[in-house]
């Protein structure tokens, strides 16, 4: 049997074949001006983040270990008083192929507040996923409000966020999220984008809250649907994890009463409370929020957060 003549290098003129001309082959390999793009971004990506772990000295909680990466910065602006530090992404926003982890350690009978300088931006991706992760840890005693900014997800991003954290039996969490999907100020809707959300919470070894939630694809139309966003497109949830949460659930079913330009709705069971509310605008969800959180935390909230 007879194997047919190999064809030689490429360019080269075989018999019935049309050879390509090397200066339009060398064209050919080059990488387009995007290949170049994205190749070159690769590189650049950021992974970072801060980490902290906050300790109980004479009557105070005070920052006691503090890491930061990559345009990441933490700061305690109360030289007296509450410990209270604020993150700030000195980039502006989180791309897509960017990764970061954000690391926060209550030690035994520390108290402490966490928020951010502004909203976190998610911009449009060309593919990769922005990559968050969020760890808290609290020991004996501690208590913690984690309490920042919203998320804004832009139209095309891809954001994969996990967000874990362990108590120790007697410790106390008011964990809030607020998130937004497209720029409507800007004219902006999400005809594309995805968001990969995982959340678990465990309390003295025990899982005691977990949800999950994927959208992709077109999700303006998904949020339109009545069995999820109903049209809206700003969301905002509180999961408080404490001994209290039964007595008072009355004084904050009292309070969202006075916030009827929204849907928002309470509830309680093993040990955690759980709120919920969903606006067409971000400003009627903070309100609630800002008149919500001291009710369960029994403290101000932070400055930073409240001025907004």
């Amino acid at each position: 049997m007879a194997f047919p003549a190999p064809l030689g290098r490429i360019g080269q003129q075989q018999e019935g074949l049309t050879a390509i001309p090397p200066q339009i082959l060398a064209r050919t390999l080059e990488p387009t001006p995007l290949a170049a793009a994205r190749h070159a971004l690769g590189k650049i990506r950021v992974k970072g983040g801060v980490r902290a772990q906050f300790v109980a000295q004479g009557g105070q909680t005070r920052g006691l270990a503090i890491s930061e990466a990559d345009g990441y910065r933490l700061r305690f602006p109360n030289r007296t008083g509450a410990c209270e530090a604020v993150i700030m992404n000195t980039g502006g926003g989180v791309a897509g192929g960017d990764h970061v982890g954000i690391m926060m350690h209550l030690e035994r009978a520390a108290i402490a507040s966490a928020t951010s300088v502004g909203a976190e931006r998610i911009y449009r991706s060309d593919g990769a996923q922005s990559v968050i992760n969020l760890e808290i840890s609290l020991a004996e005693d501690a208590n913690f409000l984690w309490l920042p900014h919203e998320t804004i997800l832009f139209n095309g991003a891809r954001l994969s966020r996990n967000i874990a954290a362990d108590l120790a039996a007697s410790a106390s969490l008011t964990f809030v999220d607020l998130l937004v999907f497209g720029r409507r100020g800007s004219g902006e809707t999400m005809d594309s984008g995805q968001i990969h959300d995982r959340w678990e919470v465990q309390r003295g070894g025990a899982l005691v809250h977990a949800e999950a939630m994927r959208l992709a694809g077109a999700i303006d139309v998904q949020l339109a649907h009545p069995a999820s966003g109903d049209g809206a497109y700003n969301f905002g949830t509180i999961i408080h994890v404490a001994g209290d949460c039964e007595a008072k659930l009355p004084m904050i079913r009292s309070k969202m009463a006075e916030f009827g330009t929204i849907l928002i709705a309470a509830s309680t069971w093993d040990g955690k409370l759980i709120i919920r509310a969903q606006a067409h605008g971000l400003p009627p969800i903070r309100a609630a929020f800002a008149a919500i959180l001291p009710i369960l935390t029994g403290r101000p909230i932070p400055r930073g957060w409240a001025d907004e």
